[in-house]
C-alpha cells in the first residue's frame, strides 16, 4: 500500500496493522476504530488527519449532526507514537515527524469545524477546489483551509503543498 491515497477518506474500522504505508497520503482523513499496530507511515502526509485515540462523537463532515468515532486499536501499545512508525512524516498538526504527543492532534485542534449545512445540498457551502484561495475551512470542498501561521489567507487542502 506504499504511496496509497486516502486524502479526505472516512476510514472506519479499517485494518492497516503491519501495512507499509510509506509516502501514503492521509490528508484530512478520519480514522475511527482503525487497526494500526505496526503500520509504517514513514514519509506519509498526515496533515489534519484525525487519528482518534479515545471513543468520542465528532461533527459530521457534511455539517449536519455528529457521528460516533471509536478509538483506534493500538494492538496493546501504550500510545499511537509507539504503535506506528512516522519518521519523516508530516504530522496531523503540520509538524514534521516522527509524530508524538500533541503532533497527533489535527489542525484546528482538538475538534474539526462543523460547517452550516448548505441550502443546495453540496458538500461545502461554497465548495472551492483544492489549492483555491480560502479564509475558512467551510469554503473548501475538503473542509480544510491551510492558512500559514500569521497569515489571513491560505489554500484549500487536497493539493501538493
Amino acid at each position: 500500500m506504499r504511496g496509497a491515497y486516502f486524502a479526505g477518506a472516512e476510514l472506519t474500522n479499517v485494518h492497516l496493522e503491519g501495512a507499509n504505508l510509506e509516502r501514503a497520503t492521509f490528508l484530512d482523513a478520519t480514522l475511527c476504530g482503525a487497526f494500526l499496530f505496526g503500520a509504517k507511515l514513514t514519509q506519509a502526509e498526515l496533515t489534519n488527519a484525525l487519528f482518534q485515540t479515545v471513543a468520542t462523537t465528532i461533527p459530521n463532515r457534511n455539517g449536519v449532526g455528529t457521528v460516533t468515532c471509536k478509538a483506534i486499536d493500538l494492538g496493546g501499545a501504550a500510545s499511537l507514537d509507539v504503535a506506528v512508525t512516522t519518521n519523516l512524516a508530516h504530522c496531523p498538526n503540520g509538524s514534521n515527524g516522527p509524530c508524538a504527543g500533541s503532533a497527533w492532534e489535527p489542525r484546528p485542534s482538538p475538534n474539526r469545524k462543523s460547517c452550516p449545512p448548505p441550502e443546495d445540498g453540496s458538500f461545502a457551502p461554497n465548495p472551492k477546489k483544492p489549492c483555491a484561495a480560502c479564509k475558512d475551512n467551510c469554503e473548501c470542498s475538503k473542509l480544510y483551509c491551510f492558512i500559514p501561521q500569521g497569515a489571513t489567507v491560505g489554500k484549500c487542502g487536497g493539493c501538493e503543498q
